[in-house]
C-alpha cells in the first residue's frame, strides 16, 4: 500500500477531531441536532484551517445513515463513501478550474433531480471566488431558492470578492488561523501516534514555520522525517527551515548589547552559511524580545519560551527603554530588507543600527537587583543617568527685540531690556502661585464658572481685561523701567502703545487663563492699552483707565465722584460695573467683584453673592479686596460679603453680557444700513455670517 501523507491521513473524521475553530463546529452541530439547516453556507480562512474539511463532515452528517447528526458514524456506506472522496451525492466543485458561465449552468441543470443515494444532494465549491460575474449571475437564483433537498457549502479564502449578493444569500463562518501551541500539539499527537522520535522544540518549531495553518505544519512535518532519516532532530530542523537556533539569537542579542561588531557579524555568517535568510534572523529577534519584555512585567511569562532561563537574565539585564528601543529598530530593519543592496547588508545595518541608537546611560530604576545574578553579563551596562536639573533662570537681560509688523503704525524706537517677555516656567510657577495662594484664602470647590476659568490655556478668544487676570510675575517691574526709560515730555500714545506691545507680545508667547465673563462669540479687535496686573492678592493702587470721548461714556471717571454715585440706588449698579472696569483687579478677587451687587451705607460697602458663588467670598479674599478699594478711593471702606440672592439687580457679569448682546445687535443693523452691503444682498443674494461679527472690546466698558 502506497504512502499516504499526514494531512490526509490525519484529516477529522468527526467533529470532534477537529482543532479549534470551536466558534464553527458549535453552530454546525447545533444546526444538526436541532434540524435548523440553512440552504448555503460559506466557509472562509487562510489556507489549511479546514473549510474543505468541516464541509465534508457536514456532509457525513446530513446523508448518514443513521439519520441527520452531529456525531456521523464513520461506519456506513454514506460515510465511508464520503471519506474517499467518491460519494454521488456530494458534487465537488473545483472553481478556479471551472470558471465559464457554461459550466456553472451545466451544474445548476442536475439541481432539480433528487439525491440517487443521500439524504440530501450536497454542492461543495472550492474557491467560489474565483468564479466568473457571468457564473455568480447563474447561480444567484438557485442559491436563493433552491430545492429541499439541495444544500450548498461554498469555500473561499478571500470573501472579499464575492458578491454583496452572494454573501447576503449564506451563513458564513469565518475561521481563524489556529495558534501556536494548537499546532505543536496535534503535531506532537500524531508524531507519537506514528511512533516518530522527535526532540523537544521540533513541533514549536514546526508550528511557527506553518503560520497558522495546520495542513501546512503536517506538511512540513513529512518534510523533516524525510530529512532527518525517520526522526525529528533540532539542529537538522532548524538547518531545513532556515531558522535561528536559540544559542545564535542569544549571541545576536548579547553581541547588540555589549556593543562589539566581530561577534556580532560572525554569529550572522554561520547563520547565513547553514541556509538561514536575513528574515528569519530579524523575525527571531524580533520574538526574543518580546518574550523578554513580557518577562519583565510578569516573570511567568518566561515559561511560554524554548528557555526561559537565558529570557529571564535578559530580562534582568536590560531596562524597558532598551528592550522596546531594540524591538523598534529591529522592526523597521525587516521592513526595509526588500531595499537593501542585499540581503546580508539589510540584516548588518539593522544590527549596528541597534548598536549605535543604544542609549548610553539609560535609567536604572528598573534593575533593582544586582546584575551578577543573571546569566547574561552586558559589557555595556547601564549607567546610573544623573537627574537633569533645570539650569537656573538668569536675570533679565537685555535682548534685541524682533522687528516690528508692517502693519504698525509707530515708529519703531530701541527697545531696553523690558521687552523681554517671561519664559514658560515663569508663567508656570507664577500660575501655581496663585493657585497655592487661593487655596490659603479658604476657597472651597469651585463651580463650574472657576473651572472654565481653570481651563482657559485653551481658549484663545479672551478680552483684554480678562486676560489681566493670568499672573505675570514681571509685569510691574517691566512697567517701571517703561517710566524711567520714556522721557516726560514724550507724547502719551505712544507710550501706552509701546506697554501694550510689551503686554501683547507676552501674552501671544502664553495661554492665559479664562475669566468666567468670556463671550464665546466676540474677540478684540483693537485691544485697550492694557494696565500692569498684580501678581498677588495684595494688589497695589491702580490708576484709571483713560477712555476715548466718543459720545458712549456717561459716568465719571474720578474716584470721588463714582463713590458718591454709588448712594444713588439707580445707579449703583452701573456705578459698580464702571468701577470694576477702571480698577486693576484679576484672578479671584475679580471673580468676587464681577458676581456680586454691591450696596453703598455710609463707609460700608455691602457685596451680595448668589448662593452658588458663595465660595468667591473668603474672608483673605474679601480682605484684599477691600484693600484695593480702599487705595482706589483713598478712604477707609468696609467690605463686607452677605450670601443672599439679589432680586431686581444685575451683577458686573450680567450687565457685561447684557451689553454684548447689545452692541451685536447695534453692529449688525448698522451693517445691514450700508449701502455696499445692501448692494451685495441685493444683486448677489450675499448673507452675512453674524457669527463672525466681532467689535472693538472698549465698547464694553465705555458704554457707561
Amino acid at each position: 500500500m502506497s504512502y499516504q501523507v499526514l494531512a490526509r491521513k490525519w484529516r477529522p473524521g468527526r467533529f470532534d477531531e477537529v482543532v479549534g475553530q470551536a466558534h464553527v463546529l458549535a453552530a454546525l452541530t447545533n444546526a444538526l441536532q436541532q434540524d435548523r439547516l440553512h440552504h448555503a453556507y460559506l466557509f472562509s480562512g487562510t489556507r489549511g484551517v479546514g473549510k474543505t474539511t468541516l464541509a465534508r463532515l457536514f456532509a457525513k452528517g446530513l446523508n448518514c445513515e443513521t439519520g441527520v447528526t452531529s456525531e456521523p458514524c464513520g461506519q456506513c456506506s454514506a460515510c465511508c463513501e464520503i471519506s474517499e472522496g467518491r460519494f454521488v451525492d456530494l458534487i465537488e466543485v473545483d472553481a478556479a478550474s471551472r470558471t465559464k458561465v457554461d459550466d456553472t449552468r451545466e451544474i445548476l441543470e442536475n439541481v432539480q433531480y433528487r439525491p440517487a443515494r443521500g439524504r440530501y444532494k450536497v454542492y461543495l465549491i472550492d474557491e467560489v471566488h474565483m468564479l466568473s460575474k457571468a457564473s455568480f449571475n447563474a447561480l444567484l437564483k438557485t442559491l436563493e431558492e433552491p430545492p429541499e433537498h439541495v444544500k450548498f457549502l461554498l469555500a473561499t479564502t478571500d470573501p472579499q470578492k464575492l458578491p454583496i449578493t452572494v454573501l447576503s444569500r449564506c451563513l458564513q463562518f469565518n475561521l481563524k488561523a489556529l495558534a501556536v501551541e494548537q499546532i505543536a500539539a496535534q503535531i506532537e499527537r500524531i508524531l507519537t501516534a506514528e511512533a516518530i522520535e522527535f526532540e523537544q522544540g521540533t513541533s514549536l518549531l514546526l508550528a511557527r514555520a506553518a503560520q497558522g495553518s495546520m495542513r501546512d505544519g503536517l506538511s512540513l512535518t513529512d518534510q523533516a522525517i524525510a530529512h532527518g532519516a525517520g526522526s525529528l532532530k533540532l539542529k537538522a530542523l532548524q538547518h531545513m527551515l532556515g531558522s535561528l537556533d536559540d544559542d545564535s539569537v542569544n549571541q545576536l542579542l548579547q553581541a547588540v548589547i555589549d556593543g562589539e561588531l566581530t561577534p556580532l557579524l560572525s554569529v550572522i555568517d554561520d547563520v547565513l552559511g547553514y541556509g538561514g535568510d536575513s528574515e528569519s534572523v530579524l523575525v527571531a529577534m524580533l520574538r526574543r524580545l518580546h518574550e523578554i519584555s513580557l518577562c519583565q512585567f510578569s516573570e511567568s511569562a518566561a515559561q511560554i519560551s524554548s528557555h526561559p532561563e537565558s529570557v529571564m537574565a535578559f530580562a534582568k539585564a536590560l531596562t524597558p527603554e532598551q528592550v522596546q528601543l531594540y524591538y523598534k529598530i529591529v522592526l523597521e530593519g525587516r521592513r526595509e530588507l526588500p531595499f537593501a543592496p542585499d540581503q546580508r547588508a539589510g540584516i548588518e545595518m539593522a544590527l549596528m543600527r541597534a548598536i549605535a541608537f543604544a542609549p548610553e546611560t539609560p535609567v536604572t530604576v528598573w534593575n533593582k537587583s544586582p546584575l551578577q545574578q543573571a546569566e547574561v553579563s552586558p559589557k555595556r551596562q547601564a549607567q546610573p543617568q544623573p537627574e537633569l536639573q533645570p539650569e537656573p533662570q538668569p536675570e533679565l537681560q537685555p535682548q534685541p527685540e524682533p522687528q516690528p509688523q508692517p502693519q504698525q503704525r509707530i515708529e519703531p524706537v530701541p527697545q531696553p531690556e523690558y521687552q523681554t517677555g517671561p519664559t514658560e516656567s515663569e508663567l508656570f510657577s507664577e500660575q501655581q502661585n496663585i493657585l497655592s495662594q487661593a487655596q490659603t484664602q479658604g476657597l472651597s470647590k469651585p463651580s463650574d464658572t472657576d473651572r472654565e476659568e481653570a481651563l482657559a490655556p485653551s481658549e484663545p478668544d479672551l478680552f483684554e481685561d480678562d486676560i489681566l487676570a493670568a499672573a505675570l510675575s514681571n509685569r510691574e517691574e517691566l512697567l517701571e523701567d517703561i517710566s524711567k526709560n520714556v522721557s516726560d515730555d514724550s507724547p502719551k500714545k505712544p507710550e501706552t502703545e509701546s506697554a501694550t506691545s510689551v503686554v501683547e507680545r507676552t501674552l501671544s508667547a502664553t495661554k492665559p487663563t479664562q475669566s468666567t465673563e468670556q463671550e464665546p462669540t466676540t474677540k478684540p479687535v483693537h485691544p485697550e492699552p492694557v494696565q500692569p496686573e498684580p501678581a498677588k492678592l495684595e494688589s497695589t493702587p491702580a490708576e484709571p483707565l483713560t477712555t476715548n470721548d466718543d459720545g458712549h461714556s456717561q459716568l465719571p471717571v474720578e474716584p470721588l465722584a463714582l463713590w458718591q454715585l454709588l448712594l444713588d440706588d439707580n445707579q449703583t449698579d452701573m456705578v459698580w460695573y464702571k468701577i470694576l472696569s477702571l480698577l486693576n483687579v484679576g484672578g479671584r478677587l475679580r471673580q468676587l467683584a464681577i458676581n456680586s451687587v454691591a450696596q453703598r451705607q455710609g463707609e460700608r460697602l455691602l457685596l451680595s453673592l448668589k448662593p452658588d458663588q458663595k465660595h468667591l467670598g473668603a474672608d483673605k479674599a474679601v480682605l484684599a479686596l477691600q484693600q484695593i478699594l480702599c487705595d482706589y478711593f483713598e478712604q477707609t471702606i468696609t467690605v463686607e460679603v452677605s450670601v443672599v440672592e439679589p432680586k431686581d439687580r444685575e451683577t458686573p457679569l450680567m450687565i457685561r453680557r447684557r451689553f454684548h448682546q447689545e452692541i451685536l445687535k447695534e453692529s449688525q443693523s448698522q451693517l445691514l444700513q450700508q449701502p455696499p452691503v445692501q448692494w451685495l444682498e441685493k444683486h448677489l443674494g450675499a448673507k452675512l455670517d453674524w457669527d463672525s461679527l466681532k467689535y472693538p472690546e472698549h465698547k464694553l466698558t465705555q458704554r457707561v
